[in-house]
């Protein structure tokens, strides 16, 4: 049983700024305020108890059952909000104005700031509120916890070898978020914080056709908070699961040879707030993360060849035994065989003729169109990227009506697959007891040479599609998210002494 506290987050000089919803705004009169309250913005959490607990049993003759159940808990650590310890001024047209805020060749004129002298804050500037950040941590916020559970059974079918089948499981509940805002673009994570300040649903689901223009020519006045842009909002909202069952089969060194294969299927889901109408039913966009591998094998070899001292062949004690030892006796060849089914993806939309309110960025699927086009190979021609063939299928999506959002659901394709073999031959021998020398020779996509893939473009443009399903080129120290790497060579000599 372990047990944690952690005191709640404060500054040195306890300056920090919080979002209330019942506070009077003094710049609007609008019901919602920054605050800089004493203290603590949180209550302490005294129930972080973490029991472990694990089980082993050998219940018949080389077989072992093996279970274990463990509690972990994680540190809060939110952002304290310090919005209104930086002076801001939004030189800007209110919302819904469409003349210039001013004229470059007159500038934007003065500006002046006001400092409020009792809390060393500075008040907002403007009358386009859009750019106006807040903070807002639940005040009930928690310590978020893990839980963990495992079993499996394992079977030494002959000596030095071991089969096994093992289930894996973990819930991840009460995830608070570090930093960043959740996006309409990505896959679900657990990790992105959350904007409060959004439309209201009774808009999302209006017919008024009159009111949703009015709200479309100017969606900020209609905010739940229109005098701020983004609410940050801190609480014990993510959740995560984890599911998979893995199967490995391993040889333990024995007479020079060993390995270790190893298939594992899983799934990791995750869920957060969405966007639009979806920010009201977190269920519609929780699904696979970004990170969710369905398919992984791993395959590892290490033979040590039979040459040289203390092995089958070139094991005399000779000086041409010796001279062959130092040139070809000793060395060990080792490789990794990676494989993976690829990430899944998450699509948006751009260039709609169609009018959307803000947060409706999800396209449409068409009935009876595979998203992934089957057999895919890149084309004769890889850069650039417009003469790729597309790795998904554009005819597969299209655009929503006005005022609505689309029904293509997160993680309903995934990016290509992976192989990524790995090589490595290396000896070490010693030189008047003082000495140990090591050289290694390590060789990544060789024998054979194969391709990476990574997600494609995502953006459904039916006007313009030029980039969506391809891949990007390399740039600079980045990946490119299709590519066939070069083999790489490494030698590594290192000296002990």
């Amino acid at each position: 049983m372990r047990y944690s506290y952690e005191s709640p987050a404060n500054t040195k000089w306890g300056l920090k700024s919080e979002f209330n919803p019942n506070v009077v705004d003094p710049l609007t009169g609008l019901m919602g305020a920054i605050t800089n309250p004493n203290g603590s913005l949180y209550n302490a959490d005294h129930k972080n108890f973490a029991p472990r607990l694990g089980l082993s049993w050998n219940f018949a003759p080389k077989f072992v059952f093996r279970g274990s159940i463990d509690v972990f808990t994680q540190d809060v650590m939110p952002q304290l909000g310090q919005d209104n310890y930086l002076a801001t001024a939004q030189v800007q047209q209110p919302s819904g104005n469409p003349y210039p805020a001013f004229y470059l060749s007159q500038g934007p004129g003065p500006i002046t700031y006001t400092i409020n002298g009792s809390t060393d804050t500075a008040n907002y500037v403007g009358t386009n509120y859009s750019a106006r950040t807040a903070t807002y941590i639940d005040p009930n916020l928690r310590n978020p916890y893990s839980m963990t559970w495992a079993s499996g059974f394992q079977w030494e079918f002959k000596p030095n070898q071991v089969a096994e089948v093992v289930y894996q499981g973990s819930n991840g509940v009460g995830l608070v978020p570090s930093a960043g805002v959740a996006s309409s673009t990505t896959a679900p994570n657990p990790g992105n914080a959350v904007n409060i300040n959004v439309l209201p649903l009774s808009i999302y689901q209006s017919t008024n056709t009159t009111l949703l223009s009015q709200v479309y020519a100017s969606s900020q006045n209609y905010l739940t908070y229109p005098q701020f842009g983004t609410v940050t909002y801190y609480g014990n909202y993510g959740h995560s699961t984890y599911n998979a069952l893995t199967a490995r089969l391993e040889r333990r060194f024995n007479n020079g040879f060993s390995y270790n294969f190893l298939f594992t299927w899983s799934k990791n889901l995750a869920g957060t707030a969405g966007s639009g109408e979806q920010f009201y039913d977190w269920n519609l966009t929780k699904g696979p993360t970004a990170t969710d591998v369905k398919f992984m094998g791993v395959a590892t070899a290490t033979y040590d060849l039979p040459f040289g001292k203390h092995r089958k062949y070139l094991n005399w004690n000779t000086t041409a035994g010796y001279i062959g030892d130092v040139l070809v006796g000793g060395w060990t060849f080792t490789t990794i065989q990676s494989m993976r089914t690829g990430e899944p993806v998450f699509f948006t939309m751009a260039g709609s003729p169609y009018k959307q309110l803000p947060g409706q960025t999800i396209p449409n699927i068409v009935p009876g169109q595979k998203i992934n086009v089957p057999n895919y190979t890149v084309g004769t021609n890889l850069w650039p990227q417009s003469n790729q063939d597309p790795f998904f299928n554009i005819n597969a999506f299209s655009y929503p009506g006005n005022y609505q959002n689309g029904d293509a659901g997160v993680g309903i394709a995934r990016a290509g697959n992976v192989w990524w073999p790995e090589y490595s031959l290396y000896k070490s021998w010693s030189y008047r007891e003082k000495f140990k020398i090591t050289v290694r020779f390590d060789g990544h996509n060789v024998l054979p040479k194969t391709r990476a893939f990574l997600a494609p473009n995502t953006v459904v443009n039916i006007t313009s599609p030029q980039s969506f399903g391809r891949f990007a080129p390399l740039t600079g120290y980045s990946y490119s998210n299709w590519y066939t790497p070069n083999p790489n060579w490494q030698g590594i000599l290192r000296i002990e002494f």
